[in-house]
């Protein structure tokens, strides 16, 4: 796979939607879409205000921003800061482990789930 296959699918599988205004807990910066749509009255002057004042925690799209999910975090998918490509880089590079976690913790699910059905199966029938 490729590095943009393995963001793009990294990305399909946390991503959570798009929304006018999102914050990237990853860095800080506060992204918002620069037309207003379906955002309150007042709401797009007052992140324009703050834009002119600090333009390196706020940041515009020109559109919904895309916003996603991944251990605990919130991050904007459009983000300069490139920590959700970071993530996706440190997953795909640790795969392996990953996968071997899983498959043990599966086993071990697996053992304690027929253990649990060969109790039940031992119980008297009141």
């Amino acid at each position: 796979m490729s590095e943009q296959q393995i963001i793009e699918s990294f990305f399909d599988c946390v991503c959570d939607g798009g929304t006018p205004v999102a914050d990237c807990d990853l860095c800080g910066k506060t992204w918002f879409d620069s037309t207003g749509e379906y955002m309150e009255e007042g709401e797009l002057d007052a992140l324009l205000k703050k834009y002119d004042k600090q333009p390196d925690k706020y940041a515009m799209t020109n559109g919904y921003v895309s916003y996603g999910h991944a251990f605990g975090r919130q991050f904007v998918w459009e983000c300069r800061c490139e920590k959700a490509v970071q993530m996706a880089n440190a997953i795909w590079n640790h795969r392996f482990l990953i996968l071997r976690f899983i498959k043990d913790v599966q086993n071990r699910t697996w053992e304690e789930a027929t253990q649990l059905e060969k109790s039940l199966s031992e119980l008297k029938p009141l």
